[in-house]
């Protein structure tokens, strides 16, 4: 593929990491893996999605998740809320705190730690290509953290999702933003994550996509976690073999960046350059003329 999911105009490498190449529609803001490697074992114990890696980053991964969940309490007051994607629970555990929320998860992979007795939730252990496929049921909201950017077919993923949400209902997605100044300046930027995103989206592809898909924009914005940032920067310094030399650059680093991050980071998040793009979006009002639907 060599064409924009969106626009379908021609795209152009965008960047190189290890000989995988990214590419990018200049007018969507829209970037893919054109290339990626062959994975396996993707959720293993050792991995990224290792729980043993997750508890230890649980404090970061809890004040992000209730960030949203304020996010979203403010838009969608009550109803039927499916959660694509639940990871161990942590979020779905926040989210659940809400009392006029009725919660359906899917997740394929991993063990639900946070939530695995909470016989309130219901729980589907089955892809999400497959649950479109046999659902019956609409939902008033559909939330997809850090999901989207899996799909190989993401356009059809966000149709196909729009067809299960009810009149005025929302969807809630969060993914990394690849235009954003932590992607900029951090030389190893993990949330490129090649081996498992398919697609790399900015808040205004992402805005493009989801309004081609039949909605509306509600609320967009973008935002990061410090300990994300600081372990982001980690990365500019690994090239320092000398321990003492690469503790004393990083320290004087750290100095100087640090104070102008936090006066301008708000600022920076406000114009779409946080690391992170949380996006609610409502599902648009189907139009009837004559009996006819249009």
């Amino acid at each position: 593929m060599n064409r924009c999911l969106i626009c379908n105009s021609k795209t152009f490498l965008y960047k190189r990491i290890n000989n995988i190449h990214i590419n990018e529609c200049p007018y969507c803001k829209l970037a893919f893996t054109v290339n990626p490697p062959n994975t396996t074992n993707l959720y293993n114990h050792n991995s990224t999605y290792s729980l043993k890696n997750y508890l230890i980053q649980k404090k970061d991964h809890q004040n992000k998740f209730e960030y949203i969940s304020k996010q979203i309490s403010r838009i969608i007051k009550r109803g039927n809320i499916l959660e694509v994607g639940a990871g161990f629970g942590l979020f779905t555990k926040i989210l659940s705190n809400n009392k006029k929320y009725y919660i359906e998860i899917i997740e394929p992979n991993l063990l639900l730690h946070f939530i695995q007795k909470n016989s309130k939730i219901i729980k589907h252990k089955e892809n999400y290509e497959t649950f479109l496929k046999q659902n019956k049921k609409k939902f008033d909201a559909i939330i997809l953290l850090d999901v989207l950017e899996h799909f190989k077919k993401p356009d059809i993923i966000l149709k196909q999702t729009n067809n299960i949400i009810t009149e005025g209902g929302y969807i809630v997605l969060q993914f990394p933003n690849y235009t954003s100044i932590m992607a900029h300046i951090c030389y190893n930027w993990s949330w490129w994550m090649l081996n498992d995103h398919k697609f790399h989206f900015s808040p205004s592809s992402a805005k493009l996509l989801l309004e081609k898909k039949g909605f509306n924009i509600v609320k967009i914005t973008t935002y990061e976690g410090v300990n994300d940032f600081k372990k982001n920067l980690d990365g500019n310094f690994t090239s320092i073999k000398n321990t003492l030399l690469r503790k004393v650059i990083k320290s004087i680093y750290f100095i100087c960046f640090f104070p102008l991050y936090f006066m301008l980071r708000k600022l920076l998040w406000s114009l779409g350059y946080g690391g992170l793009i949380l996006v609610i979006a409502q599902k648009k009002p189907t139009i009837y003329s004559e009996n006819k639907l249009v």
